[in-house]
């Protein structure tokens, strides 16, 4: 078997990576070479190629084409990484040319970004005067510039289940709550260990309230979303929103942007959008609004109880039907 395997990243940095040396701080992936254990040794040559096709449309085939000088594969295998290949290291390249055009779009933004412009870079990997390829390794780079809150807004006075609504643009990002007292800043709030909630996300760019500590009325709360990002070497960059504080109000129901129904309306969508497309919409359009008593068989239940039970019908949404009367 012959493999090449990456290490995920979303991002990379002028400072990790010579573009015209192909050299690297970090390891960016590994190539498995396949020599049967009973063969002798064998010397080889590797061709590489970089295909590059920017988030602007713009393509690059073969933006590098580069040969190593042969080297040695034992009885067995060998595996070369990034940080084998390249002047200062044991595997140099005996052809290494760059395309005049990827250069300068690489580089012109690098240089005034300090990261490599977003888009799908391919390194493809094959033998010299060998058929069968050793395969590809692929990285989306993204680089997520700002994050931004939304709902609900700094200083707003909402109900126990408020719907967070914010701008992201990142693979993966996280959204913390914590209680916010008396003489703290909200930047001290947000660092206190336990928080009420840190829910790890992906694409979204809203999250009902779910499976934190319940909210108290009267209390006052910090919220902060922050997009994870990973780098060369397998670490991991964040680039963090402003913090904002909300408070909950006393009164059942009350609130400011939204409205209580809206965030019950909401995490009931986030459990059944899918499946009942036309029945949210009816609601949306019909303008309800919520009386304040909740009902589970018969007998009335608290906005905590509610929660709880959003949290039950999200395990079971599988097998369990939504009506609206």
């Amino acid at each position: 078997m012959k493999a090449a395997t990456e290490v995920p990243l979303e991002q990379l940095t002028i400072a990790d990576f010579d573009l015209n040396n192909f050299e690297a701080r970090g390891l960016l992936f590994t190539v498995s070479i396949i020599n049967p254990p009973d063969s002798p040794a064998v010397d080889v040559q590797m061709n590489i190629f970089l295909d590059i096709r920017l988030a602007t449309g713009e393509g690059f085939s073969r933006a590098i084409n580069m040969k190593t000088e042969p080297f040695t594969v034992p009885a067995g295998s060998r595996t070369v990484t990034n940080l084998d290949l390249g002047k200062s290291s044991g595997i140099r390249f005996e052809v290494f040319e760059i395309d005049a055009g990827a250069r300068s779009a690489l580089e012109e933004r690098a240089l005034s970004t300090g990261v490599f412009p977003a888009g799908i870079y391919t390194l493809k990997f094959s033998l010299v005067n060998c058929q069968e390829a050793l395969g590809e390794v692929h990285w989306d780079i993204r680089n997520p510039s700002r994050v931004e809150l939304i709902s609900p807004r700094d200083g707003e006075s909402i109900g126990e289940f408020p719907v967070f609504e914010f701008y992201q643009e990142g693979p993966a990002a996280r959204l913390t709550v914590a209680e916010f007292t008396d003489g703290q800043t909200k930047e001290d709030a947000i660092t206190h260990d336990p928080a009420m909630l840190v829910a790890a996300l992906t694409t979204e760019r809203s999250y009902p309230y779910q499976g934190g500590r319940p909210l108290e009325r009267g209390k006052s709360y910090v919220w902060r979303v922050e997009t994870m990002t990973r780098i060369a070497g397998g670490g991991e960059v964040s680039l963090s929103s402003p913090v904002y504080s909300f408070t909950v109000s006393e009164t059942p129901g009350a609130v400011g942007n939204g409205s209580e129904f809206d965030a019950i309306l909401a995490r009931l969508e986030a459990i059944y959008g899918d499946q009942y497309p036309d029945l949210f919409r009816a609601i949306r359009e019909g303008a309800f609004t919520l009386t304040g008593d909740y009902l589970l068989d018969g007998g009335k239940i608290t906005e905590a109880d509610l929660q709880a039970l959003f949290d039950t019908l999200q395990e079971s949404v599988d097998t369990s039907e939504l009506t609206f009367e």
